[in-house]
């Protein structure tokens, strides 16, 4: 090896050092959309969890909380990694910051993110999606 090629070597090195460039550097996404609601009566709660958050009572991983002004309400959560997230969302009509759910289901109007079979109560396996791009819901809360 000569000198010339050891100084190529050497200066390819201390380039990567100084300004490392991450080839494999994760991509973020967006959830975004719309909330269409029947009636005005209280806060909308929406949040995106993941398999390890789902089923904590006040879990996830991104959460907002709408106060409606109108019966249509945009929403977006930003700067997510590439992953496998559900989407959640209720009308929080009694203000008690909680789902009510009787022995049938949901007393309040709520959303998931259902990819197949609606049934209750429902599995991780049957609400998540796989976020490898921005995604976009329109949400309507009955």
């Amino acid at each position: 090896m000569n000198y010339n090629s050891t100084l190529v070597k050497s200066t390819i090195i201390v380039c990567c050092l100084l300004f490392p460039i991450n080839l494999f550097a994760q991509q973020n996404y967006s959830i975004s959309g719309v909330i269409i609601l029947k009636e005005l009566k209280g806060d909308i709660f929406i949040t995106v969890v993941d398999e390890e958050t789902n089923n904590m009572p006040m879990g996830g991983i991104k959460k907002q909380v709408l106060i409606p002004t109108s019966k249509k309400l945009t929403f977006s959560f930003s700067n997510l990694p590439e992953g496998v997230y559900a989407l959640k969302c209720f009308q929080d009509e009694n203000g008690n910051e909680k789902l009510d759910r009787g022995m049938f289901g949901p007393k309040e109007p709520w959303f998931l993110s259902w990819n197949g079979s609606k049934r209750y109560p429902p599995r991780w396996e049957d609400i998540n999606f796989r976020l490898d791009k921005n995604k976009v819901f329109e949400i309507v809360l009955e």
